[in-house]
């Protein structure tokens, strides 16, 4: 299980790669959790509400699903699976 970034690094960062390798050549899915937007990002999508419905917004609510979404667009758009046709992800909620 594994987050779509870490810190401002993204998963399909070429630092990851050999992670990518091991898990294709194990046999074993890479599921990627979601996880709440960046700072920058929600200051810039979701605020102007009261804390929970902004959280709730960011969360659960929409934000998980377009960081697990835009996680796994990279990894497509930089080639990890041309690189490894036998890698499967799994993309949470």
């Amino acid at each position: 299980m594994v987050y779509g970034r870490t810190g401002d690094r993204f998963l399909d960062d070429p630092a990851y790669d050999d992670f990518f390798a091991a898990a294709a050549g194990l046999g074993q899915p890479v599921f990627i959790h979601p996880q709440i937007p960046s700072d920058v990002l929600r200051a810039a999508a979701y605020r102007g509400f009261d804390p929970m419905t902004e959280l709730g917004l960011a969360t659960f609510g929409w934000g998980w699903h377009v960081e697990a979404a835009t996680a796994a667009l990279r990894l497509i758009l930089r080639g990890t699976f041309d690189r490894h046709p036998e890698l499967r992800i799994v993309l949470g909620h």
